[in-house]
């Protein structure tokens, strides 16, 4: 069996068969199936949230923050739904609780910390861009985002032995790309993020979002969240070691921000952008934040 081939079928054995893994949290799923809900009632995600004493006093502290500058604190969470908003409370309770889902595994081959703040960084910005460009979305940009590199920690979770031999591959060679993941790995981080979160029973579109952030030419009929999510990856304000240089922009994206360019806007999608990920940075230091609290 070629070893690639050996490496790909060793590992899904293990993804298939492992049980140690996080499953979805529960506040999480309850919170995506409201807000998915057109006749939603905000006082179901209310009840949802009251149902976790320690997060709902998280995320009365975020609504509280310096960052939020109420000049009225929000005093139940009802006053933080409002203060949040419908997106900010979803990013709020994805972000501490599937964080939190993970904390429990050591950090093995990279830093776990890096990957956390570039994650929640991409979702925000992806979520900005679209809102700034109008460009309509089906799916939660902050939720893909933050899920987009979740594949990085089920491959070091449950395949440490064929990553790091990838790692050291890529050392040597000082470059890295989800060609080597696969042709050392047998599969890339996206597919095993995408293969992970469909266990956890997400909807298709963020699947496809993970799954193919990587590689957009590969789907000829490619929805624009695709491309956003690989643009806010490749723009976000921090970096993550093992992110493969493989951008590619949708051209809407392209003619709504610089009519004429060509997928060689990175620079240029960069200043045009400075200030959105000047805050997004902002934004994510003090996300991060709750998770200490």
């Amino acid at each position: 069996m070629h070893k690639a081939a050996y490496a790909r079928e060793t590992f899904l054995t293990r993804l298939y068969g492992l049980d140690n893994l996080p499953t979805l949290p529960l506040v999480v799923s309850q919170v995506l199936a409201i807000v998915q809900d057109p006749e939603f009632n905000i006082r179901d995600l209310q009840r949802v949230i009251e149902s976790d004493p320690p997060l709902a006093a998280k995320v009365l502290k975020v609504a509280n923050s310096a960052y939020y500058s109420r000049k009225n604190p929000a005093k139940s969470i009802d006053d933080a739904i409002v203060a949040l908003g419908m997106e900010g409370i979803c990013s709020v309770c994805s972000t501490i609780e599937i964080i939190s889902a993970f904390s429990g595994f050591d950090d093995w081959l990279f830093d776990r910390n890096q990957l956390w703040k570039h994650s929640v960084a991409t979702g925000l910005l992806a979520e900005s861009m679209a809102k700034r460009e109008g460009i309509p979305t089906k799916s939660s940009m902050f939720l893909a985002g933050l899920l987009h590199d979740i594949g990085w920690i089920v491959l070091d979770v449950i395949a440490p032995d064929f990553l790091a031999n990838a790692l050291w591959a890529g050392y040597q060679s000082r470059e890295w790309s989800t060609h080597l993941e696969r042709a050392l790995i047998g599969i890339d981080h996206a597919e095993a993020g995408g293969l992970f979160l469909k266990s956890w029973g997400l909807p298709d579109d963020i699947i496809t979002l993970v799954r193919w952030h990587h590689n957009t030419r590969a789907l000829p009929n490619a929805m624009p969240e695709l491309y956003l999510l690989e643009a806010a990856n490749s723009l976000s304000p921090f970096e993550f070691s093992l992110n493969p240089a493989q951008v590619s922009f949708h051209p809407e994206l392209l003619y709504r921000t610089m009519p004429g360019s060509t997928n060689d806007a990175h620079d240029e999608l960069k200043e045009r952008y400075a200030k959105d990920i000047e805050r997004v940075a902002e934004q994510t230091e003090e996300a991060l934040s709750w998770l200490d609290s």
